[in-house]
């Protein structure tokens, strides 16, 4: 399979037709990941977005407890994910960190290149932002989740 069919698999992208992906696939550049490496920190600014192609990372909350730092692995994610969508939305810093858990291969794509993809092609900025917005919600849903069995253990111990 090429490049362009492997960008067609991807939650962020699906429901884009051959021409459009061939024009995404001109203005990524696939990057390979050793398991084990940091791929991006909370906080940092978000340059480029990240499609998942080969291998699986874990997307971190870095947190203090009890004065210790640790690295709270939120969800993994495996081929045909998106990362590092905070390169979509202002203010264009990363809201999770991201390890790689395995050798990863990775299609990104540059900001500003995607933008002005977006401003030339309207289509592909609306299946994309629609895709965004699923992959946000399904986000927010897992973290929902957590909070949620933490708040009722936390009621627990109170009552």
């Amino acid at each position: 399979m090429g490049r362009v069919e492997t960008l067609g698999r991807s939650e962020l992208l699906t429901g884009l037709d051959q021409p459009e992906l061939a024009l995404l696939h001109d203005i990524a550049r696939q990057r390979l990941v050793p398991g084990g490496e940091t791929i991006f920190e909370l906080g940092a600014p978000a340059t480029e977005l990240m499609l998942v192609v080969s291998g699986t990372a874990s997307l971190i909350m870095p947190l203090t407890i009890r004065g210790m730092p640790r690295r709270l692995r939120l969800e993994e994610k495996g081929p045909n994910a998106v990362m590092a969508w905070s390169a979509l939305v202002p203010p264009y810093r990363y809201t999770l960190g991201a390890t790689a858990e395995t050798d990863l291969v990775l299609e990104c794509m540059e900001r500003g290149a995607l933008s002005a993809l977006f401003r030339e092609h309207p289509r592909i900025h609306l299946v994309v932002t629609s895709n965004l917005c699923m992959v946000i919600s399904s986000r927010l849903s897992v973290l929902q989740a957590l909070l949620m069995r933490d708040l009722q253990r936390w009621v627990e111990t109170q009552g």
